[in-house]
């Protein structure tokens, strides 16, 4: 009988202190989870912070590009000759750049929920008509023959997005055609 009263407390002594364990580490599973979430918490206060400060940068920048593409494109109309490689070069990198820019600036409001499409109705050969202005010398810089069709078809979209598709849909066009032609069509 002894013995049994021995075991008995033995048992009851080990299963208190593997509950004092699982109360220990379950505090400790919660101590965890609260600075994961604090960590959690601080990290998207930095992503938002961090998108807020890329937005204000790139939309900052979008003026003085856009000045500078456009002096790119008279210069290029103008210059020497022999300087046309030179001021084609400035043209190109300052298109890139716009690019870059209103990529940047769209993923950020995209990344924020903060852009809402704006649908209106427009004549696409205004879009087309920008594609043949901005990208006609990058295709014959590049040997290859563009071409966009006039179009007086219409379109209800978002005309900034529909750009940002058309602009990157025609520039890998360009970039990964080896040789011939790109043509556009509506």
């Amino acid at each position: 009988h002894g013995r049994s009263e021995q075991a008995e407390q033995g048992l009851r002594a080990l299963n208190d202190s593997l509950e004092q364990r699982v109360t220990d580490r379950t505090a400790e599973l919660r101590d965890a989870l609260a600075r994961v979430d604090q960590i959690n918490t601080e990290l998207r206060e930095l992503n938002a912070s961090r998108t807020r400060l890329l937005a204000a940068a790139c939309h900052d920048l979008r003026q003085p590009s856009h000045a500078l593409g456009m002096l790119a494109e008279i210069a290029a109309e103008k210059a020497d000759p022999t300087l046309r490689p030179e001021v084609e070069g400035i043209r190109r990198s300052s298109a890139a750049l716009s690019d870059m820019l209103d990529r940047l600036l769209d993923m950020t409001q995209l990344e924020t929920d903060r852009y809402t499409p704006s649908t209106e109705v427009f004549a696409i050969g205004e879009l087309l008509d920008e594609l043949r202005v901005q990208f006609t010398p990058v295709a014959h810089m590049k040997g290859l023959t563009f071409t966009v069709d006039a179009s007086t078809a219409h379109v209800q979209t978002d005309r900034h997005l529909l750009r940002r598709v058309l602009i990157n849909l025609v520039s890998n066009a360009i970039k990964y055609t080896p040789t011939g032609s790109v043509r556009v069509l509506a």
